[in-house]
């Protein structure tokens, strides 16, 4: 089998490079995750994007959490928002919903408000993920152009999500400025 460079094949926030656990469940789904990581939006269309991955490893499921930025740039349609895929920690096979969407940044379809760069973690307590971004929400008390920050807690088991949708985590100034 051919070395996999951990660092640059899958851009993470876990540490992979330095964690051998992590290293030898990698080398049995790493092809099938690549070959999944161009599942956004139909094939041949170029308006469908994925950016800025991230992932957790579940060690009660034995199964890792995926998370993206991803949408259509389509003119018109420049929407983007966070997307989570589970994945088999042996098989690399995705599990439960395909590309669930975890952010409600605005109405849909609009081009301004996004869910920006998204980062995950594991609580192996609660057997729990959290994942956070940046983005624009002028859901009141919010007004438009405050970009915060934003939570959404999804269960480790079904991915399902736990407690508040789209909670606030920062508090940059005044509501609505």
């Amino acid at each position: 089998m051919a070395a996999i460079n951990y660092s640059d094949k899958i851009p993470n926030n876990v540490n992979l490079a330095n964690d051998r656990t992590l290293q030898r469940a990698l080398e049995h789904w790493q092809p099938e995750f690549l070959r999944w990581w161009s599942d956004m939006g139909p094939d041949g269309n170029v308006t469908a994007r994925a950016l800025y991955p991230v992932a957790a490893f579940n060690a009660t499921d034995g199964e890792f959490l995926v998370c993206w930025e991803g949408g259509d740039v389509a003119p018109g349609s420049s929407e983007s928002e966070i997307y989570c895929q589970r994945l088999d920690g042996a098989t690399g096979g995705e599990l439960g919903l395909n590309d669930r969407r975890v952010s409600d940044m605005g109405p849909d379809g609009s081009a301004f408000h996004a869910a920006q760069e998204p980062a995950i973690a594991w609580a192996s307590g609660a057997n729990e993920y959290l994942v956070v971004w940046w983005g624009d929400d002028d859901t009141p008390p919010l007004g438009r152009n405050e970009d915060e920050i934003f939570a959404q807690r999804l269960a480790g088991a079904t991915g399902a999500e736990v407690g508040a949708n789209d909670f606030r985590v920062s508090d940059m100034g005044p509501d609505g400025s």
